[in-house]
């Protein structure tokens, strides 16, 4: 959670979603150190933020900071997309669509190299309605020009 409701982290002292921003530094310091350029880098999990129209879940303030930090780190969110429309359907517990928080961010220079690539998602649930996680799962496939 990394300190986004307040209560977890409360005894440091910390406010809703301020140890999260924290957090979002530390770990682009940590992306800067493991990345170079003949291994691409791939930051993928729960980001605790909808990226689709900076819309949903998160804030305004994290998702900006987020936005900078890909971008000073030369990645790219591939998971920025309305999955709503093709891939995510009603859940039939709580009667609306989930906001994808879970992303994927691959380094340009991969990208680059991609001849093709898409992106999608699968719910959170079983057919008959029974939870598997509280995160719907997201995934990318791609094809790399000229790859043996």
């Amino acid at each position: 959670m990394a300190g986004v409701s307040g209560v977890r982290y409360g005894n440091l002292n910390y406010k809703v979603w301020e140890y999260h921003e924290k957090d979002l530094y530390k770990q682009s310091e940590d992306w800067q150190r493991i990345k170079t350029k003949d291994c691409p880098l791939f930051v993928i999990g729960d980001f605790n933020q909808s990226r689709f129209n900076n819309q949903g879940y998160g804030t305004k303030r994290v998702r900006s900071i987020l936005t900078d930090l890909l971008k000073k780190n030369d990645l790219t969110c591939v998971t920025e997309i309305d999955f709503s429309t093709n891939f995510l359907t009603i859940d039939p517990r709580r009667g609306k669509i989930r906001n994808n928080i879970d992303h994927i961010c691959i380094s340009n220079s991969l990208i680059n190299d991609f001849e093709e690539y898409s992106v999608g998602a699968w719910d959170h649930f079983t057919e008959d309605g029974k939870y598997m996680s509280d995160h719907n799962g997201v995934y990318i496939e791609f094809k790399i020009k000229n790859a043996w």
